[in-house]
């Protein structure tokens, strides 16, 4: 049991603001109804159909009107979920899946267990909401024409209740449409349907484990693999939506989003001993997690994970109401796999092998080049694991630009190997742990003219202290541990395609250059101690996540190419005392915490977005922003972000739209100096994207350390 609060929120920018400037809303069809989690292994399953009908009142009758509504006049869907939650009941994870996408990896807020003065349970509610637009496919049952198949709604949050732990979970779950406000289309648009992206779930077990009564197994135990384990999926032309099956066309991109979580000894993993000096009973692996992507077995794209502290993590005192970064809403990490098009198109069509192995695995640091012994470096603790794959269109018929159709690929090591080092520091009292790592990945088109090519190198250098104080310098159940470091990963790509005869730019380029970098900070310093009588959970954290994003262009000027950064900050203090044995003799429960959440737009440095928010013992003490239906929402004024292009959560929508509509303006333009010209000119394009993202933390005796660009 602990001290009333308020409910949780979060203060990124709100979407549904965001979508009103130039979206509006057509329908919204409720998906999960009342779902009631109250088991281990409880999955809520309700069959899902696309309703094309949209209701809207009358204004003068009051009466409703039913119009149907189109598919090509859908461009924007919402996920909504609502819960709610009272009693005592630790925090718990789950996930939200349509027609076998997950759409949501999310976590529970603790309630506080504490009654009103009715007499009745102080409910804790919350709410998400997601654009889900990439899925639409899916969504929209574009690709089950003709299946009889039942398609279902599921969510899962396992959970467990019984007399100790009384919190039973509520949950409701909607997909609202919009429709852009925009009175002229396309040309695109305006002459052929819409070209929706396609996806499929990479795991095809989640299909048979999410129909209803389905008991084997359960679904977060076919999705959960231990670290340095290789979780496999092979790839047949069956397992590709059925519209590119019949079309035989790929489109002009293919990425999978991979859905990470941690728990058990996972979920703290930046805290975790290095495996030869942690005991049997404590979490091992060392404070360095890396997620990676393989096909057929080599390396195609590599993150380090967030650090997302779940709503009770640490101390539950921390996130009270101003929940973690990321704990409602977790980020999927989305890797490009457009290179390997041509292992894909030869999949489609037949040719070479007749499978494709994609890997997802999470390594521990100690992995990649160190001299532990491999067999030692399993231990307690999961990653639940679900991936997504996503078949971007091709918007016009124009192939002045060509996607690129590679069919090799392999992995070198630059420079030096990579190296993992665990050094022992100030007597015994702490450790070192670092990572560096540095290897390229090739990849050529051998049966196309011109030759394309792609380059891509990662660079890692990672470097973690960690400070454990107790009677043996370990973590004990008894003392206090600081956990602080730095790590910063770069990953540089350029695709290139070369054509010897005629060009229309100046120098025979036309291209677009994408530069991403995240920075994660954290800090944490925490006691934990006990007697025979009360446990005492103290912590101090600082806990900040930084994206900065830009984009130039050859053929459009930088003044007025998109380039944001943005930056979400929480400090917070906890202190939470009560009795071993009577929960709810409560001795001491008390929080401190501080949140702000800026965004600047490519206007010199001007603050487009800038909300702030202080609370004191579970309330909000002092805000910047403004109460609307009950919401506490804050001004957004980054007008100059291209209508694709939108805050969802922590991160950014839109911008596979952007940079799509980017090249398909590339091709008309191309086609008008065509049409213009008595030769037919070739087109080469150079598309370069840099990607670097630099994670963990750095806040040392007060002192942020930045490693990003000055903005």
């Amino acid at each position: 049991m602990l001290p009333s609060y308020q409910n949780p929120i979060t203060i990124s920018p709100s979407l549904s603001t965001q979508l009103a400037n130039h979206y509006t809303l057509l329908h919204k069809q409720q998906i999960i109804h009342d779902a009631v989690l109250n088991t281990t292994n409880k999955l809520w399953v309700e069959p899902y159909s696309y309703n094309h009908t949209a209701h809207h009142s009358n204004g003068e009758s009051n009466d409703e009107e039913s119009k149907r509504v189109d598919y090509d006049d859908i461009e924007r869907i919402v996920l909504e979920f609502t819960g709610h939650i009272s009693g005592i009941q630790y925090d718990r994870f789950g996930a939200v899946w349509v027609n076998n996408i997950e759409l949501l990896r999310t976590t529970s807020p603790e309630p506080s267990g504490m009654h009103n003065a009715d007499g009745s349970d102080e409910i804790i509610r919350w709410s998400v909401t997601k654009d889900v637009t990439d899925y639409a496919s899916a969504l929209l049952l574009l690709d089950h024409e003709g299946n009889r198949e039942e398609v279902y709604a599921a969510i899962s949050i396992p959970n467990m209740v019984n007399k100790e732990y009384t919190g039973v979970i509520y949950a409701n779950c909607s997909l609202a449409f919009y429709t852009s406000k925009q009175q002229q289309e396309s040309t695109a648009t305006k002459n052929s349907k819409r070209r929706r992206r396609r996806s499929s779930n990479l795991n095809p077990t989640v299909h048979k484990h999410i129909q209803p009564n389905y008991t084997a197994t359960s679904l977060w135990s076919t999705l959960s693999t231990k670290t340095n384990t290789l979780q496999n999926h092979t790839l047949t032309r069956n397992d590709l939506p059925l519209s590119i099956r019949q079309s035989e066309q790929l489109g002009n991109g293919i990425y999978l989003d991979v859905y990470a979580s941690g728990h058990g000894c996972e979920e703290f993993y930046y805290t975790n001993l290095p495996t030869p000096i942690s005991s049997s009973q404590k979490c091992g692996g060392g404070p360095i997690r890396l997620l990676q992507v393989l096909i057929n077995n080599q390396i195609v794209g590599m993150v380090v994970p967030y650090p997302t502290v779940y709503t009770g993590g640490i101390n539950p005192m921390l996130w009270r109401p101003l929940t973690g970064i990321e704990s409602f809403n977790v980020v999927p990490y989305r890797f490009d796999l457009s290179p390997f098009m041509g292992l894909f198109h030869d999949l489609l069509l037949g040719k070479g092998n007749a499978t494709i192995d994609i890997g997802l695995q999470i390594v521990t640091g100690e992995s990649i080049g160190s001299s532990i012994e491999q067999e030692n470096l399993t231990h307690e603790g999961v990653w639940s694991l679900d991936s997504t794959l996503i078949f971007y269109p091709d918007h016009s018929d124009n192939k002045a630009v060509v996607p690129p159709m590679y069919d090799t690929f392999s992995t070198t090591s630059l420079h030096s190997q990579p190296q993992t080092t665990i050094q022992l520091i100030n007597n015994s009292s702490g450790y070192n742990v670092t990572l560096t790592n540095q290897f390229t990945v090739l990849a050529s088109s051998s049966r196309h003219k011109p030759k394309q090519t792609l380059n891509i190198t990662y660079e890692i250098d990672t470097f973690v202290t960690l400070l454990p104080y107790g009677d043996d310098v370990l973590f004990m159940d008894v003392g206090r541990s600081i956990s602080y470091g730095k790590s910063r990963q770069r990953i540089t790509a350029t695709t290139s395609t070369q054509d010897s005869e005629h060009h229309d730019s100046k120098d025979g380029k036309i291209w677009l250059k994408r530069v991403s970098t995240s920075q994660y900070n954290i800090f944490a310093n925490m006691t934990d101690r006990k007697d025979g009588l009360t446990f005492d959970l103290n912590a101090n954290i600082s806990w900040s996540r930084q994206r900065y994003e830009k984009y130039t262009s050859s053929t459009i000027s930088d003044s007025t190419m998109p380039v944001l950064y943005w930056m979400n900050t929480i400090d917070a203090l906890g202190r939470y005392n009560r009795s071993l044995t009577n929960h709810t003799d409560i001795h001491i429960a008390e929080n401190e915490s501080n949140e702000t959440f800026i965004v600047k737009d490519n206007t010199s440095s001007r603050e487009c977005y800038n909300a702030q928010a202080n609370a004191v013992n579970g309330s909000i003490i002092d805000n910047n922003g403004r109460i609307n239906d009950k919401s506490l929402v804050f001004d957004f004024n980054c007008t100059t972000l291209p209508s694709d292009i939108f805050f969802c959560g922590q991160e950014l929508c839109g911008l596979l739209d952007f940079e799509s509509h980017f090249w398909m303006n590339v091709a008309t333009t191309k086609s008008r100096s065509t049409n213009d010209k008595t030769t037919h000119h070739h087109i080469r394009h150079i598309w370069s994207f840099v990607l670097v993202s630099a994670v963990l933390l750095v806040v040392v005796k007060g002192k942020v350390f930045t490693l990003l660009p000055k903005f």
